[in-house]
């Protein structure tokens, strides 16, 4: 696996063909776990890493989110300016 985006989709992709068998789910997530360490077990991708863990963990518990979804705000309520500041960290996320 050589990229971040090709884990999740396989990720996901497995994550689909699970039956509702409560043991088979958590041997799925502890080979998921295991895979993501093996392919990104470089110190430069501990973002990675930790991104990966919220979303295997997420896909198990409907209530768990990570600590931006808790400290978000829905972009309905923003001001003009932090509209502003949101539309530019967006553009320079999709374009760099």
């Amino acid at each position: 696996m050589s990229n971040e985006g090709e884990f999740y989709d396989q990720l996901f992709e497995s994550f689909s063909t699970l039956q509702n068998e409560s043991n088979e789910k958590e041997l799925w997530k502890i080979h998921q776990i295991n895979e993501l360490m093996n392919n990104f077990n470089e110190k430069n991708n501990s973002r990675i890493v930790q991104n990966g863990l919220i979303v295997i963990m997420a896909i198990f518990d409907k209530n768990l989110k990570d600590t931006f979804y808790l400290k978000s705000k829905n972009i309905k309520y923003l001001n003009d300016k932090e509209k502003n500041i949101v539309s530019s960290i967006l553009r320079d996320e999709l374009f760099t």
